[in-house]
């Protein structure tokens, strides 16, 4: 592994794709900040590292960060060469309201984008899912690019790929 001095902030450190994308980076020898709603995850998210092979967690760093406020964004990216966005709001239950799911994700995609421009990070990557570009897309002989945006208004549409869809034209 070669050690490098450049730090990542990977947004939303509890998930799926957070904690791939964490393990990778460590394991190419970058640090790692990662945003959390509560530092109780800590635990949570080193058992999830051990058992991806993780032993020295030195290089791994938490701040409390959360889409839908400016608490801790700034302080978030400071000395960060690179964000990996990757949290977005996603319910195990259907919302009341569209809003409690789409705010959130468009919202927090545009305060992570504002944070990371003030503090002069080199590079943002952000994550999204097939939603946002393909269940317009009717036309199979075509390739799927980057003028391919879902109709956020499609219907059937579920509310998490409207919310994806959203924060990633926001954005």
């Amino acid at each position: 592994m070669i050690q490098s001095n450049q730090k990542v902030l990977v947004t939303g450190g509890t998930g799926f794709v957070a904690i791939h994308s964490i393990l990778q980076l460590l394991n190419r020898g970058y640090k790692v900040r990662t945003t959390v709603r509560s530092l109780k995850s800590k635990e949570k998210i080193f058992e999830m590292l051990e058992n991806g092979g993780i032993t020295d967690f030195s290089d791994v760093e938490f701040i409390e960060a959360d889409l839908t406020n400016d608490n801790n964004w700034a302080e978030a990216m400071i000395d960060c060469d690179y964000v990996l966005h990757i949290a977005s709001p996603i319910f195990l239950r259907l919302p009341k309201n569209e809003d409690e799911m789409i705010r959130p994700a468009v919202d927090g995609t545009l305060r992570v984008l504002k944070a990371a421009r003030d503090a002069g990070v080199k590079r943002v990557v952000m994550t999204s899912n097939f939603g946002a570009v393909g269940y317009s897309h009717k036309d199979k002989n075509s390739l799927i690019t980057e003028e391919s945006w879902t109709n956020p208004n499609e219907k059937g549409l579920s509310t998490y790929n409207k919310s994806k869809v959203l924060a990633e034209q926001a954005a």
